[in-house]
């Protein structure tokens, strides 16, 4: 039931290092529609967010006149659109059981159909936990919704590289798969204690 402050995510294809469309959302200057609705944040929360770099709580910042800032029904519906137009499959966060429950929940609370099946989520901290996935990319801006989720894609997409590159089947040739799913990484930045 955590209030969300930003949401990111970004199209790629886990086979290869090729990344799509991206959808970045600020809901900051609407936290209180988010509360009336039965959000919640805690003061933890907060002493955390005050702990990070300057450069990702610039999502505190006023910024009337952002492109990037919306209503929490106005995001909600244009994540669904977006998860729709680019034929979403799988969503990949660190961790869905924090991330995309969240998410989930948002979508819940204002009577919105979440655009993803619950058996679709897929963890990036299992892939990173692998013993051939030395890989966890340093994020641009730790705690951006946008930065996060690019940086997870980026892991997800080496940790792949990795699996093909210890098959059986030579480096240079692409071991055969069907046409992969659409995939994206989705990272939000929430209001709960971490």
């Amino acid at each position: 039931s955590a209030v969300v402050l930003s949401i990111g995510a970004v199209m790629f294809d886990r086979y290869t290092r090729e990344q799509g469309p991206t959808f970045y959302v600020e809901l900051t200057n609407h936290l209180d529609d988010q509360l009336k609705n039965g959000r919640t944040v805690s003061g933890d929360t907060i002493a955390w967010w005050m702990r990070q770099s300057p450069e990702a709580r610039r999502v505190f910042e006023d910024k009337e006149t952002s492109v990037d800032r919306c209503t929490t029904m106005f995001a909600l519906t244009v994540f669904t659109n977006f998860c729709k137009d680019n034929q979403v499959k799988y969503i990949w966060a660190k961790d869905p059981d924090f991330d995309v429950v969240i998410l989930r929940s948002m979508f819940d609370d204002y009577g919105f159909k979440f655009p993803l099946s619950y058996s679709k989520g897929r963890s990036v901290r299992t892939v990173l936990g692998m013993p051939f996935a030395l890989l966890n990319h340093p994020v641009t801006v730790a705690h951006n919704a946008l930065a996060d989720a690019i940086a997870q894609a980026t892991d997800i997409q080496e940790a792949f590289q990795c699996l093909r590159t210890q098959s059986s089947a030579s480096p240079a040739e692409p071991v055969s798969a069907k046409t992969p799913a659409p995939t994206f990484s989705c990272d939000i930045s929430a209001g709960t204690a971490m």
